[in-house]
């Protein structure tokens, strides 16, 4: 089994994130860390993968969907309260290969208007993936369960055993000296119990090997004589006992060869872990260096400085708006004064017009004998008035 990819959404401090181990940087690293500050999503990454997979998580009691969230009745060890704060769904996508078929696992987790979890019986969903083609397999949870163990090969147990270990415990071993190193790897990898039968097993050889050489020293001592009927039942008695006994150490000896078989993988695991540690030294020597903290001491310094940053792009945005109202203004006085221009001139033409108004007037004083002209000089008065 590969795992081909990780969608996580609204999970704990995770709003979203899409990690893809098939392509990209991922796809070319054997090895890579996941690093970050408390709190950032590290573990979360690590109980997303669970939860899709096995529909657990070692932080995490088993599912009670029907819950009341956020209202201090729920258990914390609940996997609801897995859930990003503030949001109604989250959700936990992992792709995965068996036997070059792709497979897509789903977790999901909801809340209704009441403020309650959504049925369990939604929670899980496991598709088939062939080409651009998703095809839903199972959405019953238990059928979901059944068929991933089935598919992977592995328990819950046996994956966060061999393939995940649990985050409490692996910091126990990194930190432990190596005449202990045997006894964790043992109690991480449920393989105790082969230490428990080597030792029985070498138990039952010494007690064996004391029997024999009594018997020996019997027979050294005593001189020879015919033994008796009884005495040859006796004997082949206790000859069927030994060779039962041969039997069951035979068996014992077995075991211990895949106890034998187990001590060299710890070797190797311990070689491992020599790698492992020398990394996780050079990456902690570069943490400490003055760089890193010179380049983590700036990163600080970008992000204090944000609230200055903001109100200076506040100032030129401002000053922007005022440049932009300062031209507006030029425009407008610009139009003012050749508005106060023509108002100026139309007063002109109208106190014109009032000079021959008053012309015309006296004007017709002196002609209003004649009718023509009157009625003449009446009009031009009309149309003066109406201008």
């Amino acid at each position: 089994m590969k795992i081909e990819k990780l969608i996580i959404q609204n999970l704990n401090s995770i709003e979203y994130a899409e990690i893809d181990f098939a392509n990209g940087v991922l796809a070319k690293e054997s090895l890579f860390l996941i690093c970050g500050e408390m709190g950032s999503g590290k573990t979360t990454i690590l109980d997303a993968i669970t939860l899709a997979l096995y529909d657990k998580a070692s932080r995490y009691e088993s599912v009670v969907n029907d819950a009341k969230v956020e209202d201090g009745k729920n258990s914390t060890g609940n996997t609801n309260n897995i859930l990003r704060k503030g949001t109604v769904e989250g959700k936990s996508e992992v792709y995965f290969t068996v036997q070059n078929v792709t497979y897509v696992a789903t977790w999901s987790v909801g809340k209704t208007r009441n403020n309650t979890y959504k049925p369990s019986k939604d929670r899980r969903k496991l598709e088939i993936i062939d080409g651009d083609k998703r095809t839903v397999l199972f959405t019953n949870v238990g059928d979901v369960n059944k068929k991933i163990i089935e598919f992977i090969g592995l328990s819950y147990d046996q994956f966060i055993r061999s393939v995940m270990l649990a985050q409490g415990e692996f910091s126990t071993f990194l930190k432990s000296e190596k005449s202990k190193q045997s006894e964790i790897l043992e109690m991480l990898t449920g393989t105790e119990v082969y230490s428990k039968i080597a030792e029985a097993i070498k138990a039952k050889k010494t007690e064996a090997d004391k029997e024999k050489a009594k018997k020996e020293a019997v027979c050294k001592n005593s001189e020879v004589k015919l033994l008796e009927e009884e005495d040859v039942v006796a004997l082949e008695s206790e000859k069927a006992e030994v060779e039962a006994k041969c039997i069951e150490l035979e068996s014992g000896l077995k075991q211990l060869d895949a106890s034998l078989a187990w001590v060299e993988k710890n070797i190797y695991l311990n070689d491992e872990y020599d790698k492992a540690k020398s990394l996780h030294d050079s990456i902690l020597s570069q943490i400490n260096s003055a760089e890193y903290k010179a380049d983590k001491s700036l990163v600080a310094d970008y992000f204090s400085t944000v609230k200055v940053r903001d109100n200076l792009k506040e100032v030129k945005r401002l000053e922007a708006e005022l440049d932009k109202i300062n031209s507006q203004f030029e425009e407008d006085a610009i139009l003012l004064s050749g508005v106060k221009f023509s108002l100026q001139n139309e007063r002109s033409k109208k106190n014109e017009l009032e000079i021959l108004k008053v012309e015309t007037q006296n004007w017709i004083e002196l002609y209003k004998d004649k009718e023509i002209v009157y009625q003449n000089l009446n009009l031009v008065i009309e149309l003066l008035d109406e201008m």
